[in-house]
């Protein structure tokens, strides 16, 4: 997993020369024609001074020139076949195939990734993606699959700023004419085909100066690379095009991107369209554009962001807001720092779940359980099958009579909240402290409630480590009680009673007996806190 322009191609590069060298064929399969070709040009000038021979299979080739690539791959006269899907066909077969790259393995679905597998069986296979699909990273979080991150960013790159905003002509116009003024140049994502001609036709006459050009896949493969390549040596000023400039598009010159009815496109797309931008040393921005239906009435609703809403044209809804399009939009915009596809990847399978293991569903059916329990539940039966042991997580219950909560005034977003409360529990102390940094870098000073609330899960955490499965507060005591299978050891009793002499009472209960140790403290977390130190302290002892 790396950011777009992090250098995974130069990974899956130095992986394809160790296996020639060591006598094997490679399979480079990537989603586009467009990235075909570029892949074929980088390798092709990477391995000039080696005995390296690379063919590429695609659509920007003849049914001659195909077959000749086939049968070359066939005899083994092929180090390295780059290509489509055309490479997955019944008469694509290796002579000795040893290692399977797959680039931006989210484009690809469950049942060609099975064709892969049958066509690779026993052979090594890397995945490269800046934010996999719920299944994938599903299986990277259970352990079914190993997982690499590449977290630094290049020299000199700089985030992307990204604006949420409802369409409107004078914000491109704007945006557009922002861009020329800097010497640089524009891509415009329009995804409808059948319309983009009209599209083109009123941004022609809504920006006279502008020269504008258009591409989509279903044109002519040379006319297609023609438009590219001239846009590319800057003869026009701005690109229109379809989601086929999603991967493997390199114009450093081009720092603006506009994306119309952004809502209509999944996560890893908006997050791989945005990457096409800010590939230099110059800020770029992001507009992702939106009908004034998906608003909210409340600018503040969306989420809790600061999304630079401008004027919202007062319009009867055309239908119910969709609230995944909404999620999408707010979180491409929250994760706009460098190095976030991780990050997006994770809230995209919180968003939509986990999907099949087994069957052929890449998101969805993890939400019954929940996420985290999920992942918690296979990767405790990854590690049977393993014949590791299998350590549980307790987790004790706290009644400690503090209010403790994310107060709704300090952060009104339900959604965040939930979200918010999901990441303290499954933290450890050092990382329940970092969140609580990042929602004060949101929200402003941490309230107590916030506070009380990240402490009571901490000690839910270690007094589930004890084998104490409640701890019930007052301003007298505190009350502990054991597991009824937790036997106090003799040692641990002796210690007990000579630390807080005079001060301790056993109680017997019926699901396990406890101890209450009294006290004056005027906080009930902290003295409980303070106690769960001394009792762990003990244990060790013992």
């Amino acid at each position: 997993i790396g950011d777009v322009g992090f250098g995974k191609t130069e990974v899956a590069m130095r992986a394809a020369l160790k296996a020639v060298l060591s006598g094997a064929q490679v399979l480079v399969l990537v989603p586009t024609t467009v990235l075909a070709a570029q892949h074929y040009k980088t390798f092709s000038q990477r391995f000039a001074g080696y005995p390296v021979k690379i063919e590429m299979l695609s659509r920007f080739q003849n049914k001659k020139e195909q077959q000749a690539v086939v049968k070359k791959i066939k005899e083994g006269n092929v180090d390295i076949a780059i290509g489509t899907h055309r490479l997955l066909s019944k008469d694509v077969s290796f002579k000795n195939l040893g290692l399977c790259i797959i680039d931006e393995e989210h484009r690809f679905g469950v049942k060609q990734k099975e064709k892969i597998k049958a066509k690779s069986f026993g052979v090594h296979t890397l995945m490269l993606s800046a934010t996999p699909i719920p299944r994938t990273l599903n299986q990277s979080l259970s352990s079914l699959r190993d997982m690499s991150i590449i977290e630094t960013a290049p020299q000199g790159r700089m985030p992307i700023k990204t604006r949420v905003l409802p369409y409107n002509d004078e914000i491109v116009a704007d945006a557009v004419r922002e861009e020329l003024a800097r010497g640089g140049q524009i891509f415009y994502v329009y995804n409808r085909v059948q319309t983009m001609q009209e599209k083109l036709l009123k941004l022609q006459a809504m920006l006279p100066e502008v020269k504008i050009c258009a591409a989509h896949g279903q044109m002519d493969e040379q006319k297609l690379e023609e438009t590219l390549w001239d846009f590319y040596n800057k003869k026009f000023d701005m690109l229109l095009a379809s989601a086929i400039i999603e991967s493997g598009l390199d114009v450093t010159n081009a720092n603006t991107l506009i994306i119309e009815n952004a809502q209509d496109f999944g996560l890893a797309q908006l997050y791989q369209l945005r990457g096409r931008i800010g590939r230099g040393d110059t800020k770029a921005i992001c507009y992702l554009l939106h009908p004034d239906w998906l608003t909210k009435k409340k600018e503040e609703d969306f989420y809790g962001l600061d999304t630079f809403y401008g004027k919202i044209p007062t319009k009867k809804k055309q239908k119910s807001p969709n609230d995944d399009a909404q999620k999408r939009l707010s979180a491409i915009m929250e994760f706009s720092e460098l190095g976030s596809g991780f990050k997006l990847a994770l809230r995209d399978l919180e968003i939509r779940g986990g999907g099949e293991l087994l069957g052929i569903r890449q998101h969805g059916c993890a939400n019954a359980v929940g996420l985290s329990l999920y992942c918690d539940l296979v990767a405790a039966e990854v590690k049977k099958l393993k014949g590791e042991p299998v350590k549980k997580q307790m987790l004790a219950t706290a009644n400690l009579k503090t209010p403790a909560y994310i107060p709704p005034d300090y952060m009104p977003s339900d959604s965040e909240r939930l979200r918010y409360y999901k990441e303290l529990m499954a933290a450890d102390k050092e990382g329940k402290a970092a969140i609580i940094r990042n929602m004060e870098n949101l929200s402003g000073p941490a309230p107590a409630e916030l506070l009380n609330l990240a402490q009571i899960m901490q000690i839910s955490q270690d007094a589930g480590e004890l084998n104490i499965r409640h701890v019930e507060g007052g301003r007298d005591g505190t009350e502990f009680y054991f597991n009824r299978a937790f036997k106090i050891p003799q040692q641990m009793l002796e210690a007990l009673l000579a630390r807080f002499s005079g001060k301790i009472e056993f109680i017997p209960a019926p699901n396990g007996d406890g101890v209450k140790i009294r006290h004056a403290a005027q906080n009930p977390v902290e003295a409980a806190q303070k106690l769960l130190l001394a009792i762990s302290a003990l244990c060790r002892a013992a």
